[in-house]
């Protein structure tokens, strides 16, 4: 394994608001920091605070007034200066998918937030050349919020890609509202299930984020060694069905999670956390592994910028898919719910979870039957691992931010369609 030594990390981002349609607010950041090396003599060019006066700072602490010029022309090579860097271009593209978007709501605040960010980092794997490893993240959120403050509807959207220079060009407007009208028919919908223990089928894609925050979080070193993780003593026990299979991939091209080197400079590659329902691997970093034995490989090191501490973190985690069609999945049930979407929940160190479901149907006989109003899927990870009755074959992705104590950094979470036994409905 070739470990990169990195000691600087740079980070632009320009974020526009959106507000039915018409620009609000124009925000931009740019943070660099230096990372400690033990060649203290090896000069790393990284790019100061301020976008006015430039700065190239190396290692002996010298500074000198620099164009910064030179690393937009290296991401302008990359990703195509025509569709990142004309600014104009780009809010031309955006400004129309928000007034598209806005005025099909006129009843709403329609609120778009358009993001984009070049995250680079400073390596050297023999204290002699350097390399640098730019990634380009674009995404997109959207917020739904009826003008009549005597009604509460509000509905969300949000997608993202990595290094895809015609995200903006290639975002769907249709799909877009076809989404937020399905979760505003939810939210107006009268028919309620809560209270109920049943069969829930988690849609593919966003469904994911279940088995990311009630799973994946437990499955980190730093959880593992400070004992805040349900499953510290379950390391050599079955924890779920032989067919249940959970993967993080950092390598998937254009995915929102995408990072071909971790933030300790070690190049990043696929693992299989869970194989046949056992656990087989954990997310972990460089200075963990002589913690515990169990912890077989580092390169999870992920986190927000320089500022932020180091902790392994996931990346584009997903289930793997069966053979099992969507059909077969949803004539396993008599009586259940079809939880199409999740979103954000919490999670505590015994594992117990909550999850917000805003596009939820009701599942009669085998047949997914009228929208249900919005609710939480609440349950424990242990049981409903061991739960799981049937996963499908049609995997999605879905994207995101994660919080954690590194920061907020950009990931996806993918799986098919799943079907858990005896979650409650609240």
């Amino acid at each position: 394994m070739m470990i990169y030594s990195c000691f600087g990390s740079l980070n632009v981002s320009i974020k526009y608001s959106f507000v039915d349609g018409y620009l609000q607010k124009r925000k931009t950041c740019f943070s660099q920091g230096i990372e400690h090396s033990s060649n203290k003599g090896f000069p790393v060019t990284v790019y100061a605070t301020s976008l006015e006066t430039p700065v190239v700072i190396n290692r002996l602490g010298e500074e000198n007034v620099h164009s910064i010029g030179s690393f937009f022309n290296e991401i302008n090579e990359k990703f195509g200066s025509d569709i990142l860097w004309s600014e104009e271009r780009l809010l031309t593209l955006i400004g129309r998918i928000a007034l598209a978007i806005s005025r099909n709501y006129p009843n709403y605040v329609v609120k778009m937030t358009a993001f984009e960010e070049i995250v680079g980092h400073c390596m050297s794997s023999d204290h002699s050349s350097l390399v640098r490893k730019t990634t380009r993240y674009s995404s997109v959120r959207i917020r739904l919020k009826h003008r009549n403050k005597d009604c509460n509807e509000e509905v969300h959207y949000f997608t993202g890609e990595s290094n895809n220079v015609w995200f903006w060009k290639n975002l769907d407007v249709g799909e877009i509202l076809k989404s937020l009208e399905e979760k505003l028919r939810c939210s107006r919908s009268q028919i309620v299930s809560f209270g109920l223990k049943e069969k829930v089928l988690l849609g593919a894609g966003s469904g994911g984020i279940l088995f990311h925050e009630a799973c994946g979080h437990m499955l980190e070193s730093d959880k593992i060694l400070n004992g805040l993780s349900v499953f510290r003593k379950m390391m050599k026990e079955q924890i779920a069905p032989s067919f249940f299979n959970l993967i993080d991939d950092p390598l998937i091209e254009n995915s929102f999670g995408y990072s071909e080197f971790d933030d300790e400079g070690i190049k990043c590659s696929s693992k299989q956390i869970i194989t046949n329902g056992f656990i087989s691997e954990f997310f972990c970093i460089n200075e963990d592994l002589k913690y515990c034995t169990d912890f077989k490989s580092p390169g999870n090191s992920r986190r927000e910028n320089y500022r932020s501490v180091n902790s392994a973190r996931m990346s584009n985690t997903f289930v793997l898919p069966t053979d099992n069609s969507f059909e077969q999945l949803v004539d396993n049930v008599e009586s259940g719910v079809y939880c199409k979407e999740l979103q954000s929940g919490i999670v505590s160190p015994y594992g117990d979870y909550s999850f917000y479901c805003p596009v939820l149907y009701e599942i009669k006989n085998g047949i997914i039957g009228a929208p249900l109003r919005p609710s939480f899927v609440r349950g424990n990870i242990v049981s409903s691992l061991k739960n799981i009755i049937m996963i499908g074959k049609e995997l999605c992705f879905a994207s995101g931010f994660c919080s954690g104590r590194s920061g907020k950094i950009p990931v996806s979470v993918g799986q098919p369609a799943v079907l858990i036994g005896n979650l409650e409905i609240i």
